[in-house]
């Protein structure tokens, strides 16, 4: 029937079928006027679940980033290094009515939308640096035992990956020697 197919094609691109109106019990010679209601859905998508028509344009690495903070330890025995990962996801949404009608690709671009990111960690953990007698553990020159917990996102935004470098500074010591005579003791 007509409103079947009419519903048909445009849930093809992109409406969701609301309700329809006036549908008469009994039709006329003069005609009759029938509303059907569709409402715009845009769609949202996450990493596996972007549709192909879409992936000329946003793919499943649009929507995955990894934020690295590098601890290198130069101890006196040798270099210790640490990776610290925190992955990052989200959302894609795309204006499919938009999208399926846009002739260019710029128009197809401004059809679709990225959502926050979302970390599955919101920071790096704290990490507890080597101590070895007679050195001191310093980042930027300043003595330091730890890095501190650090937040993978600011103002929303991943950060830049970080490498934390611990250089190990030997620290002044005396050792007193006592003379013991011989004769006397």
């Amino acid at each position: 029937d007509v409103i079947s197919g009419i519903t048909t094609a445009l849930t093809k691109q992109g409406y969701t079928y609301v309700s329809v109106e006036g549908i008469p019990t009994k039709y006329s010679a003069s005609g009759s006027t029938v509303t059907l209601h569709f409402k715009q859905v845009p769609g949202t998508y996450s990493t596996g679940n972007i549709p192909d028509e879409f992936r000329q344009y946003v793919s499943d690495k649009d929507l995955n980033r990894d934020v690295t903070r590098t601890i290198i330890e130069h101890l006196p025995s040798g270099d210790k290094t640490l990776v610290q990962r925190v992955h990052l996801t989200r959302t894609v949404t795309v204006d499919t009515v938009a999208f399926r009608s846009a002739t260019n690709d710029d128009a197809k671009t401004k059809a679709i939308s990225f959502g926050a990111w979302t970390p599955a960690d919101s920071s790096f953990d704290e990490y507890d640096f080597d101590q070895v007698a007679g050195y001191e553990s310093q980042v930027d020159g300043k003595a330091q035992t730890k890095a501190d917990t650090l937040a993978a996102l600011s103002d929303g935004q991943p950060i830049t990956d970080v490498t934390v470098n611990v250089d190990y500074v030997a620290q002044d010591a005396s050792q007193p020697i006592v003379y013991v005579d011989v004769v006397t003791g």
